[in-house]
């Protein structure tokens, strides 16, 4: 609470809130991704269904140190304060070297898309932590995004010797680990703001070699369209298919992208399934700031 002037106002970081008026005394900054919402409005107008809750910093995990990655640099914790700020500079090749350069790739200075994205993380509440991938078992080799306790954690790996569908053609996984990166902060962000019953639904399911079927969820249309946003804004080619099959096709199931005369664009189904996942955000914090 903020009582200066007797105007008591909520200091919710971003902007200040006015309870007597349900209204912010700023613009939401991410308002023209929502025409649909008043921009000065409180948890679009719904505080019983939705809380406004503060998102997280993304942390790098190395070496079993913890650094905290905020607008382009790296802190570590103060021992002192317990805080996390005292900037870092990452040993050349290291791990958080690595991913530092992969972040900032993702904000890049004409990257207005990657900006926003990544600014949605940084605040307090929300942990998503990213680390080196040396699991055995059914995450081994992967890069992948899991539930840790309270927190989500990305999991990266980058020495797959894997493939992907493009507009340019296939592409190695592993060239621009950047856009990968990007598409796993997607899977950790869609989990903190979306219903699961919406993201865990099945896009199609796949039969391997041994007959084993499994689910693609929804999910992985949220993650692929954070994906293309950021390869559209560091101009390399977007992402066409989610799966190839094992003679190395795409999977027509997986289509994320069509072609239009010579123009690229969001296939119906996953467009279709793109706007159920967007209408059911459930904390507004990380979109509505």
């Amino acid at each position: 609470m903020q009582d200066e002037l007797n105007l008591n106002l909520y200091d919710y970081g971003a902007r200040n809130y006015d309870p007597a008026i349900g209204r912010y005394f700023s613009i939401d900054r991410m308002s023209e991704a929502y025409y649909h919402l008043n921009p000065y409005q409180y948890t679009t107008n719904n505080p019983v269904k939705f809380i406004d809750i503060n998102g997280d910093y993304i942390y790098i995990y190395d070496n079993g140190t913890k650094y905290r990655y905020d607008n382009g640099q790296l802190y570590s914790k103060n021992e002192e304060t317990g805080k996390f700020d005292v900037e870092y500079t990452a040993s050349e090749g290291s791990y958080a070297s690595q991913i530092l350069g992969m972040l900032n790739q993702i904000g890049c200075e004409d990257c207005k898309g990657g900006k926003a994205f990544l600014n949605l993380f940084n605040n307090d509440d929300f942990n998503v932590g990213i680390r080196n991938n040396t699991y055995n078992g059914r995450y081994k080799g992967k890069n992948v995004t899991r539930q840790n306790g309270k927190s989500m954690e990305v999991m990266t790996f980058f020495n797959q010797n894997e493939n992907i569908a493009t507009t340019s053609g296939f592409e190695s996984l592993t060239k621009n680990m950047f856009a990968t990166i990007g598409h796993e902060l997607g899977h950790a962000l869609s989990d903190f703001i979306f219903d699961n019953k919406v993201t865990d639904a099945t896009w199609y399911s796949m039969t391997n070699d041994r007959g084993t079927t499994s689910n693609i969820k929804n999910d992985e249309v949220y993650a692929m369209f954070i994906e293309n946003m950021i390869r559209r804004e560091n101009n390399i080619p977007q992402r066409t298919h989610y799966t190839l099959t094992g003679e190395g096709s795409v999977m027509e199931e997986s289509r994320m992208m069509k072609k239009v005369n010579k123009t690229w664009m969001i296939d119906d189904k996953a467009y279709s399934i793109l706007q159920k996942i967007q209408q059911t955000q459930k904390k507004c914090s990380l979109l509505l700031k």
